[in-house]
């Protein structure tokens, strides 16, 4: 029994590196191929969590877990981790929202820590997808989210502002839109809407 059960948590620890190390990490943060979605940064390191596509055999959106999330320890020469238990239900984790019945290619979803804003993952082109959000009515497409910390605790970190960079699906033009939470709470945020240019992007 006791070898049975070393080989049950052998194989549970065994398949997360296997999924995870079979991913591979562009040299910055700019969407280098179709799987690559956007990228979150933070003020208190280099280390970024991923966003991936996720899709069956078929091509179609994953239905139980259509985007992967992991770290990319850029401090630690680039090591990918996936998140900790914690930092998926609490965090940078995603919540799939209801889709259209019937649709494989498209779906909604809100990160499980702030239900304020909905992003939706949808196909753009042949073999391309895309996640995408509105600001000042307009469409934009996400390609890097910044989070400015500046101290507070684990569970309660003070999130100074936060970054929404993309581009205008009907010009192309760049835009980031910064979030202030008021008293670090961002149910009650501000919204900033302007214009970068490329160098901010990349």
């Amino acid at each position: 029994m006791a070898i049975v059960k070393n080989k049950r948590v052998w194989f549970i620890v065994l398949i997360p590196w296997i999924i995870f190390s079979a991913f591979t990490v562009p040299k910055n943060n700019s969407k280098v191929d179709n799987q690559t979605l956007f990228t979150i940064a933070r003020s208190k390191d280099a280390n970024e969590i991923w966003y991936t596509l996720n899709t069956n055999e078929n091509g179609d959106l994953n239905s139980v877990n259509p985007v992967n999330v992991f770290w990319v320890k850029k401090a630690e020469d680039n090591t990918i981790e996936p998140l900790t238990w914690i930092q998926n239900q609490y965090a940078y984790g995603i919540k799939v929202l209801e889709t259209e019945k019937g649709r494989k290619d498209a779906l909604k979803f809100q990160f499980v820590s702030y239900n304020k804003r909905t992003f939706e993952l949808k196909h753009v082109s042949e073999n391309r997808y895309g996640v995408f959000t509105t600001t000042n009515n307009k469409e934009i497409e996400v390609t890097k989210i910044f989070i400015q910390i500046d101290g507070g605790s684990f569970w309660l970190p003070t999130v100074s502002y936060v970054k929404i960079f993309g581009l205008e699906s009907k010009t192309g033009n760049q835009v980031v839109e910064t979030i202030i939470p008021s008293n670090n709470k961002l149910s009650d945020d501000k919204n900033l809407v302007s214009y970068v240019s490329k160098t901010e992007l990349k």
